[in-house]
């Protein structure tokens, strides 16, 4: 179970370019989503569940939601630094860079979590400038940076794989591997050089597959205690509870690491989906569930999502519960809603995301309380009839099978967010990175030297690119182990 880490997280957030923090939720919402590309990754695929897969329109609709409610950013933001705060340069100690800066990496003894992502790329950096072996032959400093990058996304993808069942681990090389691949994308050079060989392609997979790793992950800690929110002994807010401590355990810890909002928004997505999945196959599926089906229990698990539904709304995450946690919510609703033959409209829309199968499977087996009528089957026909219009239809739209029980992952695509990484931001050295360097120091002996570059060796050593919107003086911080 995911456990609440020892730092605030307010401490180490995303950040604007003058250091300040935004609220929780413009950090959440305040992000712009690519295109979803065909990528061969997928919830169900990774956890191995053959259960149906949610519609592709509704992913799609409840992403553009958040897009079209994200209130624009306050500040201007380019893709990369006009120029970087610091270059390191290796001799002939790779190996030793690639255990400090990866695999025996410890994400609970640094400050600034993004380290590894940034000393990778002022590593990277160094080996693509005039100043690395300029006697040798540009197309074989190309090839020798080509195989430099490869070992990067080899010893990460080997570090999460060997890591996959620690959150702390898969959330600090998620934030990592996803800033790394952005930076990589968007330094022009950089990206000529890669776009033709696969690492590109490669270091995507890596990404993938630590947040499919992470998701179910999250979706194992929900599952130790959802049993607690089905209990209608207990008082509904401490039902809850614990559910929702483990959302925020998982929500202290992206923030600890600075991950994407974009990425927080979909991770959040399944842990919500993994929730609506589960109440609602527990109703239609187990002895006890189907002993609830009532008015009364309809309205302590309104009640019970609606603690759920507040949490999310303070930390910006309102439009992933809502769209997510949808059919059991309006199953709930199915349950109060009065059942006579005079609300056929109301309880069409009450359940529209329901199919004809569940809302049929509802009502005949919803158990009346003393004061109410038995549910005529005119008055149920008339309402399946509703169903097989709207949600029944969308399926059909979206190639999906109409069934009882909701698949058990949520079928949505991952999609990588096309900005809001730190990198956009940061214009100096982060304070915390001089920490990292020391680590990196201490723990083998190595030197750091500090070279003052000036703006005519700054284009010499990193291109004109880097240095076009810069003014005065450059200072250029050349770090050597050796």
């Amino acid at each position: 179970m995911l456990r609440f880490g020892g730092r605030n997280p307010l401490l180490e957030t995303t950040f604007d370019a003058d250091g300040t923090a935004p609220p929780r939720s413009r950090s959440l919402t305040d992000l712009r989503f690519a295109e979803p590309g065909s990528f061969r990754g997928s919830m169900t695929s990774l956890a191995g569940d053959g259960g149906r897969a949610r519609g592709p329109s509704f992913t799609a609709d409840m992403l553009g939601s958040m897009l079209r409610s994200g209130a624009p950013s306050a500040v201007s933001r380019s893709p990369l630094p006009a120029m970087l705060p610091a270059l390191i340069e290796l001799n002939d100690n790779e190996d030793y860079f690639f255990r400090c800066v990866i695999t025996e990496c410890q994400p609970g003894s640094m400050q600034f979590k993004l380290s590894p992502a940034f000393a990778l790329y002022m590593a990277a950096r160094y080996r693509i400038s005039r100043q690395f072996q300029p006697q040798t032959p540009f197309e074989r400093r190309v090839q020798m940076f080509r195989f430099f990058i490869g070992q990067i996304i080899d010893n990460i993808g080997r570090t999460v794989a060997s890591h996959q069942n620690n959150a702390e681990y898969l959330t600090f090389w998620l934030s990592n591997s996803s800033e790394f691949l952005y930076i990589l994308r968007g330094d022009t050079e950089i990206q000529n050089i890669l776009s033709s060989t696969g690492h590109l392609e490669r270091m995507q997979e890596t990404v993938e597959h630590c947040y499919y790793y992470l998701a179910c992950l999250i979706q194992k800690s929900i599952e130790q205690v959802m049993g607690v929110m089905t209990n209608a002994d207990m008082p509904d807010k401490q039902s809850t509870d614990e559910v929702i401590n483990v959302l925020e355990a998982t929500m202290t810890l992206f923030r600890a690491n600075r991950l994407n909002a974009g990425l927080t928004i979909q991770l959040f997505s399944h842990s919500f989906y993994y929730i609506n999945q589960y109440l609602f196959n527990w109703m239609v599926a187990t002895p006890d569930g189907r002993s609830h089906l009532s008015r009364a229990w309809g309205v302590r698990l309104r009640d019970r999502l609606q603690f759920v539904h507040l949490w999310a709304e303070k930390q910006g995450l309102e439009l992933a519960a809502e769209c997510h946690m949808d059919r059991i919510q309006q199953a709930a609703n199915l349950l109060i809603t009065p059942k006579t033959i005079d609300q056929i409209a109301s309880l069409g829309a009450t359940c529209y995301k329901l199919n004809s199968v569940q809302v049929r499977w509802l009502l005949t087996h919803y158990v009346s309380d003393v004061c109410e009528p038995e549910i005529s089957v005119n008055l149920i026909d008339n309402v399946v009839r509703l169903a097989e219009g709207q949600a029944d239809e969308v399926a059909r739209q979206d190639a999906q099978s109409v069934e009882l029980e909701e698949a058990k992952t949520l079928d949505m695509q991952f999609m990588f967010p096309p900005d809001g990484y730190s990198i956009e931001m940061v214009r100096d050295l982060p304070p915390g990175m001089n920490e990292f360097f020391h680590y990196c120091q201490m723990q083998g002996g190595y030197f750091f030297k500090f070279v003052f570059l000036s703006p005519e060796t700054a284009e010499a050593s990193i291109g004109r690119d880097f240095i076009a919107k810069a003014k005065g003086t450059i200072i250029q911080v050349a770090i050597a182990f050796s």
